[in-house]
């Protein structure tokens, strides 16, 4: 793959997961004001498609293991938290937390490919 390539795929990775992050910490400050905002879990699903299809074209490429298990444990624990809203209506951590993992992952996998 063209190093271009993946300097814009770990970009776009960064910006998207870090707009994520912002909303899973702003969000809930917000619904505590009586603004009439409701929590949409479609917005987080928006996310996560952008971050799937960004992280299996990096898993498909070459790079370390440990950035590719980096951003796949990341991606598993964002699904998981992502099931875990709209089964139980029950927001939790596993979101914000896979949103941090997938933008170190990007972080590493972009410094990873300036050294070469």
């Amino acid at each position: 793959m063209k190093k271009q390539t993946l300097i814009v795929q770990d970009v776009l990775g960064i910006s998207s997961a870090s707009i994520c992050l912002v909303h899973c910490i702003v969000f809930p400050l917000l619904s505590v004001l009586p603004l009439g905002i409701t929590h949409n879990p479609w917005i987080d699903v928006f996310f996560f498609g952008i971050a799937a299809v960004l992280i299996f074209s990096i898993l498909k490429g070459t790079g370390p293991f440990y950035i590719k298990m980096t951003l796949l444990f990341s991606l598993f624990l964002v699904f998981n938290g992502m099931l875990l809203d709209f089964a139980l209506h029950q927001e939790t951590y596993l979101v914000p937390i896979g949103g941090i993992g997938i933008i170190v992952g990007h972080v590493l996998h972009f410094l990873y490919h300036q050294k070469k």
